[in-house]
């Protein structure tokens, strides 16, 4: 079981000293992920390391609509013009845990989340797109198609949630 809680942002969360290595990333959970809380714009999940409020890893996830033309044929056959989808928006750890192989865990969190949203309000995939070349190695290892923009990522909700099934996850709260 991996020692960390996923949970949703609130000001509780100290992400003052998140350092992931990219100063986009770690910028706009600092000054952006409260903002699109607000505006519901974005949902912003974190790992910690109870009973320590400080920020160690975290994603957004967003509703988002994908034309059928900008993702691979095998992705996008039978669905209408406009798809809908759950963007991963953001997706980073923290320095100090990075190189264990807990991205790939904070990527599966990520997952399950965008899975159990495209349940309450249907959505046929997930979209990222990648901040750099090396992340979008990362995503497709995890079975993201390459879209003709090669840093945008697609990957259906039904293959995610078959892969899913028996993971193991970091203990949740709501």
């Amino acid at each position: 079981m991996i020692p960390y809680r996923s949970e949703h942002l609130s000001a509780g969360h100290q992400p003052e000293g998140f350092s992931s290595g990219n100063d986009l990333l770690d910028t706009w959970l600092r000054r952006s992920a409260g903002h699109a809380e607000a505006a519901n714009t974005g949902r912003t999940f974190v790992w910690v390391e109870p009973p320590s409020p400080a920020v160690l890893a975290y994603f957004t996830l967003a509703a988002h609509l994908v034309r059928r033309a900008e993702v691979p044929r095998a992705v996008g056959h039978g669905s209408p013009d406009a798809i809908p989808a759950v963007l991963l928006a953001r997706l980073a750890l923290d320095r100090s845990l990075q190189g264990k192989g807990l991205g790939g865990q904070l990527l599966l969190d990520a997952l399950e989340r965008a899975v159990e949203a495209s349940r309450r309000a249907a959505a046929r995939l997930v979209v990222v797109d990648a901040i750099d070349e090396p992340a979008a190695v990362f995503y497709r290892r995890y079975g993201f198609r390459s879209c003709p923009d090669p840093r945008r990522l697609v990957r259906k909700t039904s293959d995610i949630a078959a892969a899913l099934r028996g993971r193991t996850r970091p203990s949740r709260s709501t």
